[in-house]
């Protein structure tokens, strides 16, 4: 059995710098949000209390989205230049598909990882995201639930958690999905408030 101190870990493994971002719903948004939320406000029945709360988290998610994918795009922008490799982590696939479509038009090339792959493409996804001399490497969108399999992604130099989970040991594991070798790990965790 092997087994690894942290004593020997710690000596071996580069820093970790871990940045919190909290972006705010634009004014926009803002209003759209406050106008949903007074609709379903007190007096209503149980069911369109119930009913109203759906519309509000799926509303919520959606504007979340557009100022959270204009930070990161803009985050991503301001790397691009450089020789960093990006991990991008959302719990939500339909997150990953807005982002895929998003970077797509940048003419970024990216890479995406999620629980519908293979484990033989998952494979593959991952070492070629490693490989450092494919000029193809610099984004990997990856889901959250997409683990299990120990993946290895240590060609990247940046992780960026999308949304995280408010469970904190969740995070956690999909922070330590990204172990970066020769690189500095920095990971921006992008929150909306």
């Amino acid at each position: 059995m092997l087994r690894r101190q942290s004593s020997l870990n710690a000596a071996r493994l580069p820093v970790k710098h871990v940045y919190n971002i909290f972006v705010t719903l634009s004014e926009t948004e803002g209003d759209l949000y406050k106008s949903a939320l007074e609709d379903y406000e007190c007096g209503k029945s149980r069911d369109a209390i119930l009913a109203g709360g759906l519309v509000i988290s799926t509303l919520k998610a959606i504007l979340q989205q557009g100022t959270k994918i204009k930070f990161l795009t803009d985050l991503l922008t301001a790397l691009k230049g450089s020789t960093e490799r990006v991990v991008v982590i959302s719990n939500y696939t339909f997150a990953l598909d807005l982002m895929r479509k998003c970077f797509q038009r940048e003419g970024w090339p990216l890479h995406r990882l999620d629980g519908s792959m293979s484990a033989t493409a998952r494979t593959a996804c991952v070492n070629s995201f490693n490989n450092p001399d494919n000029p193809d490497a610099y984004i990997l969108l990856l889901s959250s639930k997409a683990g299990g399999c120990g993946l290895n992604l240590i060609g990247a130099s940046r992780l960026i958690m999308y949304d995280p989970d408010w469970n904190p040991a969740n995070d956690q594991q999909a922070f330590y999905f990204v172990l970066c070798s020769t690189k500095h790990a920095c990971g921006p965790a992008l929150i909306t408030i």
